[in-house]
This record gives structure tokens, sequence and C-alpha cells, in this order.
């Protein structure tokens, strides 16, 4: 499937694991995959368990009445993973990590040094619910040369957008460094 360079997948949640593993093997992907949480740092979290959507496991009990308990789970950062792996350039990335974002790219420098897309969730009132700026977030990815586009809303995003983007209550974006091809 890639020749070019690894597949990786991260996965803490035992059960999302599982399935994962089971269609990386029925497609035929060989890829490696961590039973791991992205986060800050490395460590141990507790991880919450969404009682519905098992799609929305996260590390911050957000909605306490959506959650059937948590489980503990091994942590690790984005910056590791790509020393584990190094990736050649250039480096496709998918986050959806429920409202952690901030935690994973704020040990992501590394990552966002590189060539790279990334598609990820954005998700402000989760980001203030943590007392974060979700403009925080968005200057720090730009100031290292990507582009952001809102692909909800099929739109480039520019500083000046910053403010009317972070009034969503969640949206997906691209960011795109520049020169990548």
């Amino acid at each position: 499937m890639c020749k070019k360079g690894p597949v990786i997948a991260i996965e803490p949640e035992p059960i999302n694991f599982l399935i994962l593993q089971k269609n990386m093997r029925i497609n035929g992907i060989q890829a490696n995959l961590e039973k791991i949480a992205l986060s800050e740092k490395v460590g141990f979290a507790d991880l919450f368990i969404a009682r519905e959507n098992k799609g929305a496991h996260t590390l911050h009990e957000f909605h306490p009445s959506e959650y059937e308990g948590k489980i503990r789970i091994e942590t690790t950062t984005l910056n590791k993973i790509l020393e584990k792996y190094n990736p050649p350039e250039p480096i496709l990335v998918k986050i959806d990590v429920e409202g952690c974002e901030f935690e994973v790219f704020k040990a992501g420098n590394k990552l966002l040094e590189k060539k790279c897309i990334i598609l990820s969730e954005f998700s402000a009132p989760l980001y203030r619910k943590l007392n974060h700026d979700p403009k925080d977030l968005l200057k720090k990815i730009s100031s290292f040369g990507y582009k952001i586009y809102d692909l909800n809303n099929e739109k480039i995003v520019t500083p000046e957008d910053f403010d009317s983007i972070c009034k969503l209550s969640q949206t997906n974006l691209l960011f795109i460094k520049d020169n990548i091809f």
C-alpha cells in the first residue's frame, strides 16, 4: 500500500485496537500499530470511555454523563513516534484525538518542522474547556510554514480568519506545509 514510507496507526483503547488490527489484516495493509495515546508527555493517563460513540474516547472528561468509565493507558508524544519510525517526507498525518490536539502538537514540533500534510479535527469549545485559546493552535502550526484549509467550509484560512474559525463548534482542518512538493 505505502511503498515509500511506513504506515503508523495509533489507538489506545483495547477494543478499538483489536478492530484496527483485524482491519489491517483483512485489507492486507502492512502497518506499525501502537496501542498508546498521543499526549504532551511520555507516561500514563486516564482514557475516558465513551458510552455510545466508540470513536469518542478521550483523555479529558469533557462531558461526564457521556462516559461509562475510564481505563489507565500509556502515553507518548508525536516527537517520540517520529523518532522511532523516522518516516520519509512528505508525511501524511491524520489526527483525531477528541479535543486533545493542543497536547499532541505541544510535543510535535519535530513533525511540524518536516514537510507534512496534516488532517486534524479542530474543536474550539473543547480547547476552551481546557483553558486553551484555540487561535494559539492555529498560530503555532502556521508559524511552521503551514497553510490552513477548512475542509467543512471549503475555504483557505488566513490569520484574519482565525477568529471566525474559533467560533465554530467543530471543523476539520488541513494543514499543508509550504513548498511540500
